[in-house]
């Protein structure tokens, strides 16, 4: 079973939005048409969280393999116009970083505990970019894939003891940011709400063109406020969009998103900060999931080509590429008699349908459904998703854990339905991880556009906020965590969790 790679580029709906695709769709780079220097109208800050340093390896060799191109991310990347650059990404607390101080580090230029979103333990609350702009006049967006008040839009402009507040979150968004465009109805509209506020309506009447499909985005284009909402949590993966059920056809790509974004903010008389997340990167490599990851990539990839186009139009923007964190560090192990099969291996990647978790939730239902499950049903579910079928042993070892039986796996952070997962189908298309879990690792940084200089070497997260504002010819200055230092712990000595 096989069905053909996706090309994720929805030309027909990008060119309706407004023209600024068209261009992304033949560029190599949009580097050399920026003024080198000076200052940026405007800055373009886009994250694919949880990248890991392979994954756009990964996305390149899947490209080259099925359709003979490059990605725009390779491109800009072998430009000698663009700069280079790692983040440091730790947190106040700890080496490996969450989403939520990751973004709060960049957004408010302190490192917070991990969990906390621009606060510190005491209490002491931050001032993020967002607001910090918007009081100067700038314009501000946030697109993401996740819920829009998920950890990292949220560490741009909101503050919390815990980054699970979400409720508290979506409502200090308003007035604050102009354009907000990703999933998490949940927690706007009434009737989801634990305090039934109407969110949503408290947006429309202060302005806010409100869009729940692609047609109603479509529609808002050049809308000076805009809140897109368009699932009720984070968005489904892309893998399964592509092959499940007509309305996620309702949902616009996070290209699509970033194109309405700027033709929403670019009319803002002194200039904008945007910030677009491909959210779902993170949860693929959580998931261990080769196929999904690597579509999730592509995904942010086409709005990186989105984004250089408008910086080829647009010169006094600033493009900045990072990601906040590694996951599970994926890549592609060599296969086969002196590695001559690696390349074939990961051709099969493009056979599967269907993300790691929409197979988990198969079988789970079926395993509600019937009390009990036969090792062949284990094996015909995941052929009927990947092409591949495990053998028996393999499939009982799934049905063991997803029984809750546990699992004979030596690696603590595999120990579960999709570490054993991710390495059954790694023999098979030669992707291999690490764990489930975030990583320590430096993350890189790619810069196109004035000002681009100030991002290169090994620069610490907070660093981030301090170039922007200097950027954009503001001073301000967040307290420092004055309390006990919080990376001195004791040896670890609890068991492996690998919840994250």
């Amino acid at each position: 079973m096989s069905a053909t790679p996706r090309a994720f580029w929805n030309r027909r709906d990008l060119l309706k939005l407004g023209g600024l695709a068209a261009g992304a769709l033949s560029l190599g780079t949009a580097t050399s048409c920026a003024r080198k220097g000076g200052r940026p109208r405007n800055v373009v800050f886009m994250v694919s969280d949880g990248m890991s340093t392979g994954v756009p390896a990964l996305a390149q060799a899947h490209q080259q393999l099925h359709f003979r191109k490059n990605t725009f991310w390779h491109n800009l990347s072998v430009d000698a116009e663009t700069t280079h650059g790692l983040f440091d990404m730790a947190s106040l607390d700890s080496l490996v970083t969450d989403s939520a101080a990751a973004a709060s580090a960049w957004g408010s230029g302190r490192r917070v505990p991990n969990r906390m979103l621009n606060q510190f333990p005491d209490g002491t609350t931050l001032k993020p970019l967002c607001p910090i702009l918007k009081e100067k006049g700038y314009g501000t967006g946030l697109v993401t894939t996740a819920r829009m008040t998920h950890a990292t839009p949220a560490g741009f402009s909101a503050n919390a003891a815990h980054r699970d507040f979400e409720d508290e979150i979506a409502s200090q968004y308003l007035g604050l940011v102009d354009v907000l465009l990703g999933g998490g109805d949940l927690h706007f509209a009434a009737e989801y709400r634990n305090d039934g506020r109407d969110l949503i309506g408290e947006f429309t009447s202060a302005g806010y063109a409100h869009c729940r499909t692609k047609q109603e985005l479509l529609k808002s284009a050049g809308k000076e406020k805009v809140l897109g909402l368009f699932y009720p949590d984070h968005f489904p993966y892309s893998i399964d969009q592509a092959n499940g059920p007509a309305s996620f056809k309702e949902i616009p790509t996070l290209a699509e998103m970033t194109l309405s974004a700027f033709k929403s903010l670019q009319e803002q008389p002194k200039g904008f900060f945007l910030m677009v997340e491909a959210a779902r990167v993170d949860h693929a490599a959580h998931a261990n999931d080769a196929a999904a990851i690597i579509q999730e990539q592509l995904a942010f990839d086409e709005a990186v080509g989105v984004a250089l186009d408008f910086l080829k139009k647009n010169p006094e923007t600033l493009i900045v590429i990072t990601s906040d964190h590694g996951n599970a560090n994926p890549g592609l192990n060599g296969m086969g008699p002196s590695f001559s099969e690696s390349t074939g291996f990961l051709r099969r990647v493009a056979r599967i349908k269907g993300s790691a978790t929409q197979i988990k939730q198969d079988l789970d239902a079926r395993l509600r459904q019937n009390k009990a499950m036969a090792k062949k049903e284990v094996q015909d579910l995941v052929a009927s998703y990947t092409g591949f079928m495990m053998a028996e042993e393999e499939a009982l070892v799934l049905l063991d854990v997803l029984q809750g039986k546990g699992s004979v796996e030596i690696s603590g952070q595999q120990r579960n339905f999709y570490g054993l997962l991710g390495q059954i189908l790694g023999n098979w298309h030669g992707v291999g991880w690490t764990g489930v879990t975030h990583t320590a690792d430096w993350t890189l940084c790619m810069s196109a556009g004035p000002g681009r200089e100030s991002f290169t070497g090994l620069m610490r997260n907070e660093e981030f906020f301090g170039k922007v504002l200097e950027l954009f010819g503001i001073s301000h200055s967040n307290p420092k965590y004055q309390g006990p230092d919080l990376t001195v712990t004791p040896d670890g000595e609890g068991v492996v969790d690998p919840t994250g």
